[in-house]
């Protein structure tokens, strides 16, 4: 039988009849699960000994094979053998046209001054007599390019008139001509395009159309003649002058002596 002892009222009893003691669970804050389902938890594969473990989020990349570096690759030589060739045959090509131009300048510096003497004796023969300016006189008939007999009949001096003064130290040079048109066809004169009076210094005087005369102008039926007189205005001292005639802007021209 055990012994019973009265109670210590200085213990507190295990549990307060006053104060219940609360539950390991509190009923207002429930416990987390273990498991959480928005993280599920990992799984993991079977050991199967020396197999590596793959992680499913890092996949793995096999290790690339070793290869031996080859060695530096031989170019052939042949390509060096066609471009020297190639050089030389260029070097000796640019030899050659060399060569021929030299000869063939040597052979144009021989030939080009027995080409111009022959041209030369060919023009020499081309000319003939009729067709170099000589110088004639008054009253001298001169035919020219078979189109125009032209005769010079006289010259004379003028001091004008009050509508033609000649300025002071001047005088007015009249030559008078005829012309017979020989061509076997019309012609026409025109004493301004046809004539030209010039001096020994080569000084050239045009018609002065003022002084009242009238040169030969107009058309000429084949086989008639014309008559004019020109006029032109030259200094004093002139002693000596030369009258020239050509019938047209490429043919003969001829030439008369004059003196005042």
């Amino acid at each position: 039988m055990s012994q019973q002892y009265p109670p210590d009222n200085n213990d507190q009893p295990w549990n307060n009849p006053q104060q219940p003691s609360q539950p390991w669970n509190n009923p207002q804050q429930p416990s987390q699960p273990w498991n959480n389902p928005q993280q599920p938890s990992q799984q993991y594969p079977p050991d199967t000994g020396n197999q590596q473990w793959n992680n499913p989020q890092q996949p793995y990349y096999p290790q690339q094979p070793y290869y031996a570096q080859q060695p530096p690759r031989k170019r052939p030589k042949w390509p060096w053998f066609v471009g020297g060739g190639c050089l030389v045959l260029v070097l000796i090509t640019c030899g050659v046209l060399v060569a021929l131009g030299k000869f063939a300048a040597t052979a144009t510096q021989d030939a080009l001054p027995k080409a111009m003497a022959t041209m030369q004796v060919g023009i020499q023969a081309s000319v003939t007599p009729s067709s170099v300016s000589a110088h004639h006189k008054i009253n001298e008939t001169v035919s020219a390019d078979n189109l125009w007999e032209v005769t010079v009949t006289k010259v004379s001096t003028s001091q004008g008139t009050a509508l033609a003064t000649p300025q002071p130290g001047n005088t007015l040079f009249q030559v008078e001509v005829t012309m017979k048109n020989i061509s076997g066809k019309q012609q026409t004169a025109s004493s301004l395009i046809q004539y030209s009076l010039r001096d020994a210094s080569g000084q050239k005087y045009t018609e002065d159309l003022l002084t009242g005369k009238v040169g030969p102008e107009g058309s000429v039926a084949a086989g008639d003649s014309l008559k004019g007189i020109i006029t032109y205005e030259v200094p004093q001292s002139g002693k000596s002058f030369m009258l020239d005639f050509t019938p047209n802007f490429t043919g003969q021209q001829v030439s008369w002596d004059l003196a005042l």
